[in-house]
This record gives C-alpha cells, sequence and structure tokens, in this order.
C-alpha cells in the first residue's frame, strides 16, 4: 500500500512541480501548492526510480527561478541536492550553465554541488574557488574541507 501511494506521488511529482493546476483543482488546497509539493517530492526522491530523478531534474531546470529571494528557491535548492547523481549525470551540461548563470549565489552554489556528486571537476574546482574567495554559500556545499588549500600563514 505505501508502495504504491510512493510509487504514484514520484510519477507525478515531477509533473506537479511544472504545472499544479491539475492538483489545485482536484483538491482546493489552502495552501501554497509548490512550497509543499517541492517539500514532498525531495523527501521521497530516495524511493524513487533514476527515470523519475531524471525527469524531475529535467523539469527543475526548465522552473528554475533566476531571482535572489524567488520564494521557492530554499525548496528547489533542496530538492536539488536530494537528486541521484547517477540519474542526473546526463544533466550536466544543463546544471553547469544554470550553475555559472544564475544570480543567486545559493542556488548557483548548490547546482555546482549536484554536479560535484556527478564527478565534474570543473564543477569542483569552481566551487573551491569561490570558497577561496570567501562565498559562504559555496563553503556550505564542499564536500570535504581537506579539500581546500590552506590559507598562508599570518593572513
Amino acid at each position: 500500500m505505501i508502495n504504491e501511494r510512493v510509487s504514484t506521488f514520484t510519477g507525478e511529482g515531477p509533473t506537479l512541480l511544472e504545472d499544479p493546476t491539475p492538483f489545485a483543482q482536484r483538491v482546493w488546497p489552502f495552501f501554497s501548492i509548490n512550497h509543499y509539493a517541492h517539500r514532498a517530492l525531495w523527501r521521497v526522491l530516495s524511493a524513487a526510480t533514476d527515470a523519475v530523478h531524471a525527469e524531475t531534474a529535467d523539469v527543475f531546470l526548465r522552473i528554475l527561478p533566476d531571482r535572489p529571494g524567488e520564494p521557492a528557491e530554499t525548496d528547489l535548492i533542496k530538492l536539488a541536492a536530494h537528486l541521484r547523481p547517477s540519474a542526473v549525470a546526463a544533466s550536466s551540461s544543463q546544471l553547469l550553465a544554470a550553475a555559472a548563470g544564475h544570480s543567486s549565489p545559493s542556488m548557483s552554489a548548490a547546482l555546482l554541488g549536484v554536479l560535484i556528486a556527478c564527478g565534474d571537476s570543473a564543477a569542483e574546482a569552481e566551487l573551491l574557488r569561490r570558497t577561496e574567495a570567501g562565498d559562504i554559500d559555496a563553503i556550505g556545499e564542499v564536500r570535504s574541507l581537506a579539500d581546500l588549500a590552506p590559507s598562508p600563514a599570518g593572513t
């Protein structure tokens, strides 16, 4: 029963991200659909198939807000962090372009973190460069502090 419900939601989840209108017409919610849809999806992604992860990554890239402070940004950052690296590796060039061109430092750093999980050395080098320049959002995405270059003595 639970597996059936998870399967149903993970199959509908990416669609709900892109267009919540059919869902809203079915349930008449008194809450922010986007906020709870993002949160619900990233919480069940671990049970989803690679195909659902890949579809979620595609939808994510289409709906990605490009305004710092966008209300959905925090939820989308968490969603990105839950994408299975093996399933989104095919989207790595689009993720890198989104990370490089995004105006929000936190979203850009989160996307670089996803790419690092996919084994992208260019994304790792960029994240480490930003970290060493003092970018607090990039520091949060560094996998290991051992990756950081030691600072010169006396600074």
